[in-house]
């Protein structure tokens, strides 16, 4: 005899990243088991979640994999719902489209069962809002063997503590997209506010490699002492943070650790649960997230790691600007923009839109308001603006003679320019940067570099170096263009 189900299952179908709290909340409710996820065009988070929690992704409906569901949720594509309706046409499926299930799910709860079933249901107890504490079950003594997970589900002490929805729903996004960008160090301390909240952790932080590339530094934290913040240096590849930086594999501890990897008691007295996770950056590595526990409201798990990495992974494009911002004249930043305006200089591009192209990555890495490129014509008698006018720009003509005013005197005198303004706490500059060689190429104007973390002196040899690469590399190409090349000469202006 076949023993009656005690779980009913539920199925996605393109289910949008903002609606991904019904995912999450069925995930956590004793008596749902999410069956299967169908993603059609391309990825999407409920499939990265699929893939975290070991659900069967499909990349089309079929009908003998929904037909297992006792409810379906079904995107919003048009005429999905009805291809869906017909591939189940016969059966007691129960097909939702998603803006009925996000409006129950707004409502307090979650519909009840299928009106087409013939079984007489019991009703459910309505779930509690995403936003409220669930009550957890008492863990396993630590140590104990437990029983091992079917295939295809996570082992019970592996269940969340919290709705995986926040995490990667909308109000993350939209949360992590609003943080303020002009300060580095509260930047980096709203995003670390932001993890310690949505894991219910109790304290964290985030350390970031220095520019040798050898040590970790803590780069804000939550709950330390600041004497451990200010000492704190970590060795690439040693202890618990150094490894998962080295290795790119997330670490989950358990209370305080013995050797080496050992956490003071004295700085974590109450120190229940930890979990480190690497940042990813485009070339590797930029840091760790630590994230930490001392009280009995959440236990960190297996789970929590696949979380924080996503994490990890959505707020890296927000570090690497706070380190833009920190780590103006740091070695390894300025390599990566010297890089980049190597690169720019190769394209096979007219040089205005080569040379506009480096201009915004330097007033990327400089930080400016506003960023302005001239090129001079092929006699060198005039300057004209390439790109939109902005800032200051729109004081000026597009077109402008190449011996006048203050950007004509840059030019002539061939040195980079950079002068101060503003009050000591609002400290900013303007700076020119005049590209000259056989003759007179263009001018870029950086408008309004903050000053708070480099001095204009720093500024200055930024904009040297990049000055002696690109003039190095116009000189080179004019010294080997091929006039029967089957591409127009790269150094025409616009």
């Amino acid at each position: 005899m076949t023993p009656a189900r005690t779980k009913k299952t539920i199925g996605f179908i393109e289910l949008p990243d903002e609606a991904l709290d019904l995912f999450g909340q069925y995930a956590l409710r004793p008596d749902w088991e999410v069956a299967l996820v169908v993603n059609i065009d391309g990825q999407s988070y409920a499939a990265r979640m699929a893939q975290i929690l070991r659900v069967p992704l499909l990349d089309r409906p079929n009908r003998p994999a929904l037909v297992v569901c006792d409810r379906l949720i079904v995107g919003k594509k048009p005429g999905l719902r009805a291809m869906v309706q017909e591939l189940l046409d016969g059966t007691p499926v129960e097909v939702i489209p998603v803006e009925d299930a996000l409006r129950d799910l707004g409502a307090g709860g979650t519909r009840g069962g299928h009106p087409a079933s013939k079984t007489v249901e019991t009703p459910e107890p309505k779930s509690a809002p995403v936003a409220s504490t669930p009550v957890r079950p008492t863990p396993p003594p630590r140590g104990r063997a437990t029983k091992p997970a079917a295939p295809g589900e996570l082992p019970p002490a592996s269940r969340p503590s919290f709705d995986a929805g926040t995490i990667l729903g909308a109000d993350f996004r939209t949360k992590l997209r609003a943080l303020r960008l002009d300060n580095a160090d509260q930047l980096l301390r709203e995003i670390l506010e932001l993890a310690v909240k949505v894991m219910r952790a109790d304290s964290g932080s985030i350390m970031l490699v220095d520019e040798s590339g050898s040590h970790l530094r803590i780069a804000v934290a939550d709950g330390l002492p600041e004497w451990v913040i200010a000492h704190t240096r970590q060795e690439v590849g040693k202890g618990i943070s150094g490894t998962v930086f080295a290795s790119g594999e997330p670490r989950l501890l358990h209370g305080h650790m013995t050797g080496p990897e050992m956490t003071s008691p004295d700085v974590r007295p109450g120190l229940r649960d930890a979990a480190c996770v690497a940042i990813p950056g485009k070339d590797g590595p930029i840091g760790v997230l630590n994230l930490n526990v001392e009280s009995d409201d959440t236990q960190f798990d297996s789970r929590t790691l696949e979380l924080l990495k996503l994490f990890a992974r959505e707020a890296s494009s927000a570090i690497l600007r706070a380190i833009s911002l920190k780590r103006l004249t740091g070695t390894m930043q300025r390599e990566v923009a010297m890089r980049q305006v190597e690169r720019l200089m190769s394209l096979r591009e007219s040089l205005a839109s080569r040379l506009q192209s480096v201009a915004d990555v330097l007033g990327q890495t400089l930080g400016s308001d506003y960023t302005h490129c001239l090129v001079a014509d092929a006699s060198g008698e005039n300057l004209e603006l390439v790109g939109p006018a902005k800032g200051l720009g729109l004081l000026t003509t597009r077109k402008q003679p190449a011996d006048r005013g203050f950007a004509g005197w840059v030019l002539r005198q061939g040195t980079p320019c950079v002068l101060e303004a503003g009050p000591s706490e609002d400290r900013a500059a303007l700076a020119y940067l005049p590209l000259t060689g056989g003759r007179p190429y263009g001018l870029f104007f950086f408008e309004r570099i903050p000053l708070l973390r480099a001095s204009a002196v720093q500024v200055l040899q930024v904009l040297t170096e990049a000055k002696e690469i690109i003039e190095a590399l116009l000189a080179l190409e004019e010294a080997t263009e091929d006039p029967d090349s089957e591409f127009p000469p790269r150094r025409a202006s616009a």
